[in-house]
């Protein structure tokens, strides 16, 4: 997904957003309805143009970027050897890591409030090498507990997402 076709996608999903926050306003009902999921589409093309860009793991020489289909959200090579990147975005406080988040060698997690609730580009990124080491089992998790699980080693980037899209 290019840059414009991920800025796009961002639109349609904060315009059902804006959608449904006015419909909760006009109606008491519309409490009940959820916001949408962020699609995976968006979270892996956003981590796949930030990696590809080396805006994210400079320090790690990744070659051969691309959607890892069947095989993991985004696959690569570092000095010959496969690689798999699970990408987990969302714009709730929670997620599932399943066995092939569990399993990856780097797992990323894309706070997505910002662009998607607060029309504000800002963005939180959180890798997270090896996950295995922080999470035998899956489970659900809070990001507040993903965060105090994986600690120091935890690499942080802050992106106004909306900037680098732009472009």
């Amino acid at each position: 997904m290019t840059k414009d076709e991920i800025l796009q996608l961002f639109d349609i999903i904060t315009d059902l957003n804006t959608w449904l926050i006015a419909k909760r306003v006009e109606n008491n009902l519309a409490q009940h309805v959820q916001f949408p999921k962020t699609p995976p589409a968006l979270s892996e093309a956003i981590a796949l143009n930030l990696l590809r860009d080396n805006i994210l793991l400079q320090e790690i020489e990744i070659e051969n970027l691309q959607l890892g289909r069947q095989v993991a959200d985004i696959i690569g090579t570092i000095n010959g050897q496969n690689i798999t990147i699970e990408i987990k975005a969302t714009t709730a406080d929670f997620q599932y890591l399943g066995i092939n988040d569990i399993q990856a060698n780097f797992l990323i997690w894309i706070n997505l409030v910002n662009p998607l609730r607060n029309d504000n580009g800002n963005i939180d990124i959180y890798i997270v090498p090896n996950p295995a080491g922080y999470f035998p089992n899956t489970r659900n998790i809070t990001l507040n507990r993903f965060l105090v699980l994986t600690g120091a080693t935890r690499i942080n980037y802050q992106i106004d997402i909306f900037d680098y899209l732009n472009e």
